[in-house]
């Protein structure tokens, strides 16, 4: 961002909201819940849109949107689709352009897709 105010969410099933040299500034680590039937493990990127709202995107490709803290709290998970020939669990990373929510993924191949929370690919392909 560019103010540099940054979120972290870790595997301990806490977040913080910080800056990118000290992830706790702004608020120390909170608790955050998941969609009911997730585990953290199985989050493959997180990512917050133009309106503040959280985007959780899981390995068995469903979407959810809420906030820092609750990631369900305005849309229970729902599918999303990958690139031709990707799979979830090729996913290393996803997040969202603050100046026009593009989302963008990356995948261990090395390639990266342009698109949307519900379609990875249709701004650009893998």
């Amino acid at each position: 961002m560019p103010d540099d105010h940054v979120y972290a969410w870790y595997s301990d099933g806490t977040a913080s909201s910080g800056t990118s040299t000290d992830l706790d500034k702004y608020r120390a680590p909170f608790t955050y819940s998941l969609p009911p039937g997730k585990t953290i493990n199985s989050i493959v990127g997180i990512g917050i849109a133009k309106d503040d709202r959280v985007y959780a995107w899981f390995d068995d490709i469903t979407v959810s949107i809420g906030t820092s803290s609750d990631l369900d709290k305005y849309q229970p998970p729902d599918f999303y689709s990958l690139p031709i020939g990707k799979i979830a669990a090729s996913i290393v990373e996803i997040d969202i352009a603050k100046s026009n929510d593009d989302v963008y993924a990356w995948y261990t191949d090395g390639t990266a897709s342009a698109g949307s929370s519900k379609h990875l690919d249709s701004r650009r392909p893998a």
